[in-house]
């Protein structure tokens, strides 16, 4: 008996310990290292290619989407959506006509079982492009490319991305990596694999002027050229080990990529404009060549965004001369972009991300609705398809809260911005699909009609109108309800106790109480005004704009001067540094532009929809003023801008009430309180913007044919 309890723990222990090895570690024995290896999908040419079943093969033109794990209250790296949540999404990826989705990193087993439940449940399948990357932290970190950290960061879920597509794969609970248990096989629905990022340019720099790393790579699979330096080195081995580990442990490949963009293409420009554009680096996909065993291809990715305008005239002589011969359209999409790297690559070219946000906010001077955000995003699929690329993938399928956008980070660093929905940055608003504040409905559809407001909502009075207001995850909302004035109303409103003024001197108004901003509402629309001292532009972008100190000479605590709300704009324009310019002239060239976000736009809005600014309706108007616009920088926690020059720069404090109050100017406004509170989850639910409904009609209408999908 002795005998046998000893033997069977010893079963169990190599059971286990083969358990372990297997779907922890990835340790394998190739048991067959003679059997023929088999490509699912090829990259070759054009475009990508599968078996047809019938001894040929088909092409497939990629339509799809990037899909990640953010929802509401939960920041990317916490995976909080389930399996559920994957596979609705699914369904509407799939009815939108699109036959890829894109994985920028291994995500949680939730994922792959969503995706395993959809395809085994449908006839046309989701296409998987799996991503693998290395942490910010680490891409913008002090280390080069070749630190364990990164490259073996890189190696490791590499590996780990193979095994979890072949579904033989445990992975405990680590930060910022997707974990679970991976026993579904979905690799016959994985097109391809994408190595990184958005590669930040100063480590690529750093890597390739470092002299312990040689810039040379021979490997089975890939090897590089002798153009190639060493950060494209450390992507061929990566390559290569990927390919490798399937080829012997699956006797499988598949394509594969790196990721690439505009700030880090093959393209040179001239040094002057190199450095305007912080241009350091080229990685070429090119100087990367696959040897006759990677039979599946090899293919280029790019993210596509607005660069630099008229790239074309600021590259290098030789430059120039290189694409001389090249029948180039500069009035298309990104300038002939398209053209160039579809005829300069000889490989597929994918557009591994492309987007358009639908944000009310804008870095560009031209904010997108959702129907401007569809149509966008269908005129650039399409001039994609027409330059020869082999496809490409929307960023992103659902709105992500909490991403930052440049011009208006730095009011919301350091707060939760994954626990409410900004309107005014662009980061947040790139998806197909909305999550609209409240758990079934919002707080207020803004259509014109009193009908779901009630008494206990009013806020303030006059003779002849009566102020509500209530909120949610997005904004403020105010119904006037009432005989309005014929000229123009006026609706004060008080922030914070540090700054702000009882008296506006344009307009000329009187207020009970100091207000910190004021909006004016005519028949057309509204306009919504800050007082100069809290004035967040001016505090943290007056030098970029006009090379003026803001701290120099800065505005009085109760200054009655309200000032238009403002967003910076980024100026892509290039000096040509060969012509004498005083300091003042080239400030002026390379200030910063200004944008009027505090306007607000007339139309209706209904539950399944966006909302407008302002409705008028018969009896009443209705408004609704997103957080931002009113410095409000974390409503879960009421948290709003403290005294810019107190502070000497963005600080914080928290609020329980906002004053307010309506008048036509004629007497004092007389300004009373809402009464606000924070939350410590938001609530919300799933909406398709307009914008999902102009792709779905385009990918729908075409390429319908099966051999297209």
């Amino acid at each position: 008996m002795k005998k046998f309890l000893i033997v069977t723990l010893i079963l169990v222990l190599l059971a286990a310990g083969g358990l372990y090895g297997a779907y922890f570690q990835g340790i394998y024995i190739d048991w067959q290292p003679d059997a023929e290896v088999r490509a699912d999908f090829c990259a070759e040419k054009e475009a990508f290619w599968r078996p047809d079943g019938q001894g040929g093969r088909e092409c497939i033109v990629l339509r799809g989407v990037d899909i990640s794990s953010a929802v509401p209250g939960y920041s990317a790296g916490e995976f909080a959506a389930e399996e559920e949540d994957y596979l609705r999404w699914f369904e509407a990826v799939g009815e939108m006509g699109a036959n890829t989705v894109r994985a920028g990193t291994v995500m949680d087993d939730d994922f792959y079982n969503a995706l395993y439940a959809y395809n085994t449940g449908h006839e046309e399948p989701l296409y998987l492009m799996q991503g693998i990357l290395v942490s910010d932290e680490v891409n913008g970190g002090r280390n080069d490319a070749y630190s364990d950290e990164f490259l073996g960061g890189l190696l490791k879920d590499g590996r780990d991305a193979v095994d979890i597509i072949h579904g033989r794969k445990i992975r405990p609970v680590n930060e910022m990596r997707g974990s679970g248990y991976y026993l579904k096989d979905i690799s016959k629905w994985v097109i391809g694999f994408i190595v990184g990022q958005e590669w930040d340019s100063g480590m690529i720099a750093y890597t390739d002027h470092n002299t312990a790393h040689t810039p040379s790579y021979q490997g089975e699979y890939f090897s590089t050229t002798a153009e190639a330096g060493a950060f494209e080195a450390m992507l061929a081995r990566v390559m290569d080990t990927m390919v490798s580990y399937e080829s012997a442990k699956y006797k499988r490949r598949r394509p594969i990529a790196f990721a690439n963009d505009p700030a880090n293409d093959p393209l040179e420009y001239e040094p002057s404009y190199a450095a305007q554009l912080s241009k350091y680096n080229s990685i070429d996909a090119e100087h990367i060549v696959p040897s006759d065993k990677a039979a599946a291809g090899y293919f280029a990715a790019y993210r596509l965004y607005d660069f630099c305008e008229g790239f074309t005239q600021y590259l290098s002589e030789s430059q120039k001369r290189a694409i001389g011969g090249m029948a180039i359209d500069t009035s298309a999409a990104y300038g002939g972009y398209l053209d160039l790297m579809a005829q300069y690559h000889s490989m597929p070219v994918v557009a591994a991300g492309y987007g358009f946000s639908s944000a009310r906010g804008t870095t560009d001077g031209t904010p997108k609705t959702e129907t401007e955000q569809g149509e966008a995003l269908v005129r650039i699929y399409r001039e994609v398809s027409d330059a020869g690329w082999a496809g490409a993938i929307i960023s992103t399928w659902q709105d992500v809260w909490g991403r930052d956008t440049w011009n208006t980070s730095f009011l919301t660093v350091n707060t939760q911005k994954q626990m409410w929905h900004d309107l005014q940055s662009e980061g947040e608003n790139y998806g197909l699909m909305a999550f609209d504040p409240g758990a079934s409905e919002r707080a207020c559809v803004v259509d014109g009609s009193s009908g779901e407001w009630d008494e206990d909502d009013i806020v303030a009075q006059t003779q002849t109108m009566t102020l509500s207001a209530k909120y949610d995850g997005e904004g403020v909302y105010l119904l006037v309800k009432g005989e309005r004035p014929k000229e123009l109303l006026y609706i004060p409103l008080d922030i914070t106790e540090e700054s702000g003024s009882r008296i506006s001197k344009t307009p000329a108004l009187r207020f009970s109480r100091a207000a910190d901003f004021l909006l004016c509402v005519d028949k057309e629309g509204g306009r919504l005004l800050v007082q100069e001292r809290y004035d967040s532009l001016r505090e943290n972008f007056l030098f970029e704009i006009t090379g003026e100190d803001p701290f120099a000479d800065y505005p009085a605590r109760d200054s009655s001067a309200f000032v238009p709300v403002g967003m910076a704009l980024k100026n892509g324009t290039l000096v040509d540094e060969s012509v004498t310019r005083t300091p003042e002239e080239i400030q002026k060239l390379r200030a910063l532009a200004v944008f009027e976000t505090g306007r607000l736009s007339a139309g209706s809005g209904s539950k399944s929809s966006a909302q407008p600014d302002i409705c008028f309706g018969e009896d009443a108007v209705e408004i609704r003023l997103p957080w931002l616009l009113l410095n409000v920088v974390d409503p879960s926690h009421m948290l709003v801008c403290s005294d810019y020059y107190e502070n000497y720069g963005v600080e914080t404090h928290g609020v329980s009430e906002i004053w307010m109050g309506l008048g036509d100017g004629t007497d004092e406004i007389k300004m009373e309180n809402l009464a606000v509170t924070g939350w410590l989850s938001p609530k919300t639910h799933e909406r398709l913007k307009e914008s999902y409904g102009i792709v779905r009609a385009a990918w729908k209408g075409e390429n319908a044919d099966a051999s297209q999908r």
